[in-house]
């Protein structure tokens, strides 16, 4: 025993630095170990990590992947994690047992390099591999300077909205109201489309002879607001008037009679979907307007001429992928003459999966987008119900890698839904997995069948409601145009018969 302890010491003294092997952990360069005979078990290093990239870069993150790395050892004790180098450090900043890392807390306009290597189960390592660098945004610490305001000067009589606009030197959130020298977070109306260097709103309820006075205020991505207004002002002509001649008297003609605009229902719609997509308002079934969501992921869109009533509304956004969310459904009774605005529709993430089945022990990577820095809960029903959080980065997009070994084989789903600040969304569309014994690569998203009446991939309530809207109505050029399942002129418990044949739920 002492031979055995004198041993050791005179490896310690005589080479401090020296990789000798042994599970110890990779803040310490020393190893150790004790093994008899001349077979020591594994000393094969896993392969070195390839296709090392930057996913991402904001003012204070960078996000980073790559490529999976072997053990190929006989025996080998299989790759268990990665350590993330920065500038050329001498320790890890980070391990992870995952292909991708987000390295925050980051200074903005600032250079970093990074480097990746792979370590087995009793910590052999390989080298480092090839080294990316990327430089993080630079602030800007100054406010946004607004131009080209428009319109201007004066409309043509019975204009009823207008598209009113700006620009921007830098991106910025622009604010409109009709009182001078409010600041900016006091201002009570956001730009329809905003959050870049062009930002445009429709205003409505204009009448012949009015002027209209717009003091507009912007903040930057940085939240340095404007200090002063930047005024929008146009007016309305008034209709032209003609003299009307008279038989006797010479008296003069009567007044002409007054022009007032055709009175308008308006719907507003705002909410938060995901940065830069595309977000559709349906109407009893049908696309009525379409907007793109600013890099906040704020929308608004503006629905004029809907007549009074009672309506069934919802609305739907694509993400970056091309993936659609769940419909946000919400029944409005309109008023004639009125603005009806709906707020506080925050659309539910987009979920999809790498595998439709997946090999048991190997990681299921479900992928989405939400708003910025949303906190998104990813949820799996399953025997015992798994719910994870992961954070949104700064364009909305979300990973999580589930481990399949906490699940059974068989069948499985899985959805999320989003918090941020104090909105929380709805429940997503509920995707199907099975964990089996091999991978199957997910298909891309197809249309469920003819009776998807709103075209969010499912058969369900939504695609019910609309089919119950319709139901023993005369069906005009205006009706959806799936919504007769048989196609005999009529909307009857025939069709109904065919919708649930393709029910999903």
């Amino acid at each position: 025993m002492k031979k055995f302890l004198l041993v050791i010491l005179i490896g310690i003294i005589l080479a401090p630095q020296a990789w000798v092997r042994g599970a110890v952990s990779l803040t310490s360069n020393l190893r150790i170990t004790v093994c008899n005979g001349s077979d020591c078990g594994d000393d094969t290093p896993p392969s070195v990590p390839t296709n090392l990239v930057v996913t991402a870069v904001t003012t204070s993150q960078i996000n980073l992947s790559w490529d999976a790395s072997i053990d190929p050892g006989s025996p080998a004790s299989g790759v268990s994690g990665y350590a993330i180098y920065r500038n050329g450090g001498a320790s890890a900043i980070a391990t992870t047992t995952g292909t991708s890392y987000s390295d925050t807390g980051l200074s903005s306009g600032t250079l970093y390099s990074y480097s990746v290597l792979a370590y087995d189960a009793i910590l052999n390592e390989s080298a480092q591999s090839s080294t990316v660098s990327t430089t993080t945004i630079s602030i800007p610490s100054n406010a946004p300077v607004p131009s080209n305001g428009s319109p201007s000067g004066s409309l043509a009589a019975g204009t009823t909205q207008t598209t009113v606009s700006l620009d921007t030197d830098i991106a910025a959130t622009c604010r409109y109201g009709t009182t001078a020298g409010t600041a900016y977070v006091g201002i009570p109306n956001t730009f329809g489309t905003t959050g870049g260097t062009s930002h445009s709103t429709i205003v409505a309820g204009l009448a012949n002879g009015i002027t209209k006075t717009l003091y507009v205020r912007c903040q930057s991505s940085t939240n340095v607001p404007m200090t002063s207004d930047y005024v929008i002002s146009f007016s309305i002509a008034s209709p032209s008037s003609s003299s009307s001649g008279g038989g006797g008297g010479g008296g003069a003609g009567s007044p002409p009679s007054p022009v007032n605009p055709a009175n308008q229902v308006n719907v507003i719609v705002r909410g938060i979907a995901y940065p830069g997509s595309r977000v559709s308002l349906l109407k009893d079934g049908q696309t009525a307007a379409t907007t793109q969501s600013g890099p906040d992921a704020r929308f608004e869109v503006q629905l004029s001429g809907v007549g009074e009533g009672t309506f069934t509304f919802s609305v739907w956004a694509m993400d970056k992928n091309g993936i659609r969310s769940a419909l946000y459904p919400f029944t409005v009774t309109l008023t004639s003459g009125a603005t009806t605005v709906i707020s506080g529709v925050f659309i539910p993430p987009t979920v999809s999966l790498e595998y439709e089945t997946v090999k048991r022990g190997d990681p299921l990577r479900v992928i989405g987008q939400s708003a910025p820095q949303a906190k998104v809960s990813v949820i799996f029903h399953s025997d015992t119900e798994i719910i994870e959080d992961v954070s949104a980065d700064a364009q909305g997009l979300w990973t999580y890698a589930l481990d399949t070994l906490r699940l059974d084989y068989g069948d499985h789903t899985t959805q999320a839904r989003s918090v941020s600040n104090k909105d929380i969304s709805t429940l997503s569309k509920l995707v199907s997995f099975k964990v089996g014994t091999e991978n199957v690569v997910a298909k891309k998203e197809v249309q469920a069948s003819k009776s998807d009446m709103n075209g969010d991939n499912r058969v369900d309530l939504a695609d019910f409601s609309i089919m119950l809207f319709w139901y023993k109505r005369t069906l005009t050029g205006k009706s959806p145009a799936g919504v007769d399942l048989n196609k005999d002129g009529k909307v009857d418990l025939v069709d109904f018969s065919i919708f649930a044949y393709n029910w999903t739920g």
